[in-house]
């Protein structure tokens, strides 16, 4: 187990050296992660098949998760206008819905996990933000 701060690379396809994980103690404060524990641990709770599906690998039984924030697919019904209207696909979480305070309590731990990746990978952390930007509203 890596309990030190670390780096761990790998090569692509092309032989270009690529950044796997940063591992760094202590850049998100705490209290941050207290609040997200507190915030997300009931509902993270729920078992549920909808990441294997996913993932593609249907069959493998259910696995505590959840998706919070905003998400890059439109709901069903709501596929044929995001296409029909050239609109970059995005829609807010059930979870954000329903506990629109809860999110708005972990933000600061967004906003910390963005600041470090932003430090890590300025070019991937840019190329993400340009493509944020050009969705509406989010």
């Amino acid at each position: 187990m890596i309990d030190y701060d670390c780096d761990c690379y790998y090569y692509d396809n092309n032989g270009k050296k690529r950044a796997l994980f940063y591992f760094r103690r202590n850049v998100i404060p705490q209290e941050y992660l207290d609040t997200a524990m507190k915030n997300f641990k009931k509902e993270a709770r729920y078992a549920s098949n909808k990441r294997s599906i996913a993932s593609g690998k249907t069959g493998k039984g259910k696995v505590n998760s959840m998706i919070v924030g905003y998400y890059d697919k439109p709901r069903i019904r709501d596929k044929r206008e995001t296409i029909r209207n050239k609109l970059v696909p995005c829609r807010t979480t059930s979870y954000t819905k329903k506990h629109k305070s809860d999110w708005e309590n972990v933000t600061p731990l967004i906003e910390s996990v963005n600041r470090a990746y932003s430090s890590f990978e300025p070019e991937r952390h840019q190329e993400q933000l340009d493509m944020a930007r050009m969705t509406p509203d989010y």
